[in-house]
């Protein structure tokens, strides 16, 4: 999508893309496809490309986790589909999809193997996670079997991959295999029992909402974005609408009024112009997650004041922390743009980081 509005080298224009995501506090995957292909049983893969952007975000923009091009399966309906493929193989043997199909296990144990061989040999092999399917429907039994055999399957090939899904919740027979849960936002609140549950069972909880960036939405919602990541003690967040949706109702972002679908970069308008332009949104969420920082590292603060029996000043950083996190009250609804739990008041926006700010330089000063 990008490379079809840029002019200029292909690794170029990536490379500006990549800096852009990463001056941003944002992370992205290699713009490059890995293409294994089968030769007989066995499997022929070029990853040159692949490494060659992988180093890159490594050396130059300080990447540390990746997320492998290891499976990638479509579908309509949020279930597994029983007829799916890997590189014209079936993948299940039965119709439960409890069992894979080794004409498609054997090859694919092969290609998985060789790139995360080959990732470990160069030093790329970057707390790697793994994910294979969206958002499924967790109520159909044989997909929930699918992603089991298809989580156990590569957990055989590598143990130390995470594996992560983008889901209602955190099922109870999936969370010894899959230890990355991406929630929608306006799924957490129903599922709180099954979010402990997967804590208590070493799982990491990110979130997403694809609404947060909407043009039409207050722009104070991306700002305080990262405020509630904060508060709720997520482990990140997962989030697609990050890039760009630069095709259907939003083949032209600068001219179609109000969008389905979030844009933070904006495409270059024509080929003398370079991409990616920014957003006052995008770089509010930079905003955003610098007073993420901010609070974390008041917390941290505290923790070590606390320990050390400053008791009164780590008190300053944590009520600093909690003055600021009150002004964000709970997530807020994907569709409804007037379901605004945070402050509209910007003051109080910039008073409370002010205030983290104060306590931040009295705890350090204290520290030395």
């Amino acid at each position: 999508l990008a490379l079809a509005r840029e002019s200029g080298d292909p690794e170029d224009v990536l490379k500006r893309y990549y800096r852009d995501f990463y001056a941003h506090r944002t992370r992205c995957s290699p713009g490059v496809l890995v293409r294994p292909k089968l030769v007989g049983d066995n499997v022929v893969v070029d990853l040159e490309e692949y490494v060659r952007h992988l180093k890159f975000m490594r050396d130059e923009l300080g990447s540390d986790r990746v997320d492998l091009p290891a499976l990638w399966i479509g579908h309509t309906d949020h279930t597994l589909p029983a007829d799916a493929r890997w590189l014209g193989r079936p993948i299940f043997a039965n119709a439960e999809l409890t069992a894979l199909n080794p004409a498609f296990e054997q090859p694919f144990r092969a290609y998985l193997a060789q790139l995360v061989k080959r990732l470990k040999d160069e030093g790329l092999f970057l707390d790697p996670s793994v994910r294979f399917f969206d958002e499924p429907n967790l109520d159909h039994e044989p997909t929930v079997n699918a992603l089991r055999a298809l989580s156990k399957l590569m957990l055989e090939v590598e143990p130390a991959l995470t594996v992560a899904n983008t889901a209602t919740y955190p099922h109870p027979r999936l969370i010894d295999l899959c230890k990355l849960w991406v929630l929608h936002t306006d799924a957490w609140y129903p599922n709180l029992q099954h979010l402990e549950t997967a804590r208590r069972a070493g799982c990491r909880i990110s979130v997403y909402n694809n609404a947060v960036n909407y043009p039409e939405h207050n722009p104070l919602r991306v700002r305080l974005w990262p405020w509630l990541l904060r508060k709720y003690q997520v482990d990140g967040t997962y989030s697609w609408w990050g890039t760009v949706c630069w095709r259907g109702e939003m083949e032209n972002p600068w001219t179609c009024g109000v969008g389905s679908s979030g844009v933070l970069l904006y495409p270059p308008r024509s080929l003398e112009e370079h991409g990616p332009i920014d957003s006052v949104r995008w770089e509010l969420f930079r905003e955003g997650l610098e007073d993420y920082g901010y609070l974390q590292l008041a917390d941290e603060l505290a923790g070590k004041l606390e320990a050390a029996g400053n008791g009164a000043l780590a008190k300053q950083g944590r009520d600093a922390v909690a003055a600021a996190l009150a002004l964000v009250e709970k997530w807020p609804n994907v569709q409804a743009a007037n379901d605004e739990p945070y402050t509209l008041d910007v003051t109080q926006v910039a008073e409370a980081r002010e205030r983290l700010a104060e306590a931040i330089e009295a705890m350090q000063g204290a520290i030395r």
